[in-house]
């Protein structure tokens, strides 16, 4: 019996649980998202600069460029943004004032300024 008791106890808190996870509004449209992409490269040679760490002012969000200096933002609410571009033996950078907006895709090419 107490087996059989905990047994329902269980079940009736999961599904108090479950209930609360759904969308509040089931029709509600999701908010248009917009893309930031680029590539970043050495000032003086051109060279693509693979793992530069691109952070977004004011956030912890960090994304990294690939081994061909190129780098992807996606899923950035519109508006804009500052951007902090940092990387070893180089100057680090801010690029203030960025818009984004869904209609048109963010393209941004940065030089950075080797300090050797």
């Amino acid at each position: 019996m107490k087996t059989a008791f905990t047994f329902l106890l269980t079940i009736a808190f999961s599904i108090t649980l479950m209930a609360g996870q759904g969308p509040t509004n089931a029709n509600a449209a999701a908010a248009p998202s917009a893309e930031l992409s680029g590539m970043v490269i050495d000032k003086l040679s051109g060279e693509a600069l693979g793992g530069v760490e691109i952070s977004i002012d004011g956030t912890d969000q960090q994304y990294y460029t690939d081994f061909d200096g190129k780098f992807e933002i996606k899923d950035l609410k519109p508006g804009m943004y500052n951007l902090i571009i940092s990387y070893i033996s180089y100057e680090k950078s801010l690029i203030e004032k960025i818009e984004v907006s869904p209609d048109k895709k963010g393209e941004l090419n940065i030089r950075l300024i080797s300090t050797k």
